[in-house]
């Protein structure tokens, strides 16, 4: 965030629907996820390019486009948007980052920092 004073970031357990109207005001979205396993692929990063997903609109959402979709259809915009994923071993409640997960961190931060330099590049 210091590198990036004008970007807001949203610290949130699941996605929602309530995040597609700060979704839909922002210029660039980055969407940061853990996941289970991978370690070996490390952070990795993709640029969502379609933001039609159907998934049902109750409770938790998995899937960012499906934000994006509902940012698009309710506000008329979407961002451009990426998400980016890093892996952290254990998932169980309770359980902090494994060792693993923890040594990924610095790589996701640097990356989110890579993908807003180069879209407001663009």
């Amino acid at each position: 965030a210091d590198e990036h004073p004008d970007a807001t970031v949203l610290l949130v357990p699941e996605l929602y629907p309530e995040l597609a109207e700060p979704v839909a005001a922002a210029d660039v979205a980055v969407f940061v996820d853990a996941r289970e396993g991978g370690v070996e692929l490390g952070v990795t990063s993709e640029e969502l390019i379609d933001a039609r997903c159907r998934v049902p609109w109750i409770g938790h959402i998995s899937d960012p486009r499906a934000i994006l979709a509902l940012a698009l259809a309710v506000y008329g915009r979407r961002p451009r948007a990426f998400l980016l994923t890093a892996p952290i071993g254990d998932t169980n409640v309770g359980v902090g980052l494994s060792a693993a997960g923890t040594s990924h961190v610095p790589r996701a931060i640097r990356a989110v920092s890579a993908l807003l330099e180069g879209a407001r590049a663009r």
